[in-house]
């Protein structure tokens, strides 16, 4: 797209979640509101680009990411299509969860949840990572349930 420019802009907030330091996009193009400028996670640009094969208008920025609220404040398991199970632990106040996966070893053991519905990816952001992981996404999401 001749209205996007792609590299890391570690300072700049997501203009829909508002994560910093995960934006890897900068559009100002048809998938934001006229004269705007958006900087997007993986996540947010994902979303936007769906909205767009479906004929939606472009939406405002600010929009935040979909997670089931009976589990926003609950330790949680999530199995994935490819039968991966995640166990997170209650959020602290900044929302950051522990976090193992049953079955691979993940880079990182500290996130926050981007995206938790099912039939949708789940969508982590790794928190105090030393390897260079700013987002982490799954298949689809199978179930959800309190751990």
């Amino acid at each position: 797209m001749g209205d996007t420019e792609r590299g890391f802009w570690p300072k700049e907030n997501c203009s829909d979640c508002g994560e910093v330091g995960v934006v890897f996009l900068k559009h100002w193009g048809s998938l934001v509101p006229m004269g705007a400028i958006g900087f997007f996670c993986v996540f947010c640009w994902n979303e936007r680009e769906l909205d767009s094969r479906k004929g939606k208008t472009p939406i405002p920025l600010g929009r935040k990411p979909f997670i089931e609220a009976c589990f926003i404040g609950e330790k949680i398991r999530v199995i994935t299509e490819s039968n991966s199970v995640y166990r997170f632990g209650k959020p602290d106040k900044e929302k950051i969860r522990t976090v193992v996966a049953d079955n691979k070893k993940l880079p990182f053991s500290l996130c926050r949840i981007r995206c938790l519905k099912e039939s949708k990816p789940l969508y982590l952001i790794p928190i105090g990572d030393d390897k260079g992981v700013v987002s982490w996404v799954t298949t689809k999401v199978l179930s959800i349930e309190e751990d």
